[in-house]
């Protein structure tokens, strides 16, 4: 069996940063590379890193989404979410889950 291409690159969207520093990136693309984002940035820089990767044009109004989220509780405890998955323009929302997508939660017990 043929080894699957881990590399992607979604390019030519519109790219929502968020963190300190957020950024709205016309032409923006995120390259991930065996399912950890490893760029974010203008479509034509990335596709040099990436080559060989799998191309998904975003022009066509589809979604990508990323999200992650932590929360402690208390001194020992803390909880984990993250979550990536692409939504093809004109589908159904819940067919993200069907191919690439992940969800992982992790609960911490730190002493």
């Amino acid at each position: 069996m043929a080894k699957k291409n881990s590399t992607l690159l979604v390019g030519n969207g519109t790219l929502i940063t968020l963190g300190p520093k957020n950024r709205i990136i016309s032409d923006g693309a995120v390259l991930i590379r065996d399912g950890v984002i490893e760029g974010v940035g203008k479509t034509s820089s990335l596709r040099k890193k990436a080559r060989g990767a799998t191309f998904i044009d975003a022009k066509d109004g589809s979604v990508f989404i990323a999200a992650e989220a932590s929360r402690r509780f208390g001194d020992s405890w803390k909880i984990l979410l993250e979550g990536r998955g692409y939504i093809p323009q004109a589908s159904n929302v819940l067919r993200v889950f069907q191919n690439d997508a992940q969800i992982q939660i992790d609960l911490e017990y730190h002493y």
